[in-house]
């Protein structure tokens, strides 16, 4: 099923910024553990953005409204990563404009590491059915 969403409240034009993804910064390590944390308590939901190789996000518990932006695979938004005061950022930008009350959406680029394939329930003209590679691939 899909997830909460956000809906744009105005207007909002293209190249636009929206809000900053916030939440715990972790590197690989934590990453891993925290991971292996939700597993084994069953969490059904949990909000990861990578920002590097070894720079983590996990907006699970601290982070904004900005960790229930759905994916679409014909994406309105789009993240922009930002170092400010020398600390990586992410950010959401609008691709195209959006209209008010337009669910607002980005391209996840979700990749699978042994996990089961997920279903893609965006529903646009371009959905690719699946988030990252079809269950028939080998990775994601």
């Amino acid at each position: 099923w899909k997830g909460v969403g956000v809906r744009a409240t105005k207007f909002i034009p293209r190249d636009t910024f929206i809000m900053e993804y916030v939440g715990e910064a972790l590197d690989h390590k934590q990453f891993r553990r925290r991971a292996k944390q939700y597993s084994r308590n069953n969490v059904e939901h949990f909000y990861f953005m990578a920002l590097s190789t070894d720079c983590y996000v996990d907006a699970t518990n601290k982070g904004n409204i900005s960790r229930f932006i759905n994916h679409s695979c014909d994406p309105n938004s789009e993240t922009q990563k930002w170092i400010v005061n020398g600390e990586n950022r992410v950010g959401f930008f609008t691709k195209r404009d959006v209209r008010p009350m337009e669910e607002l959406n980005f391209d996840y680029k979700y990749e699978r590491y042994g996990q089961a394939a997920q279903k893609c329930y965006c529903g646009t003209a371009l959905c690719r059915g699946w988030l990252g590679k079809e269950p028939t691939s080998d990775s994601g």
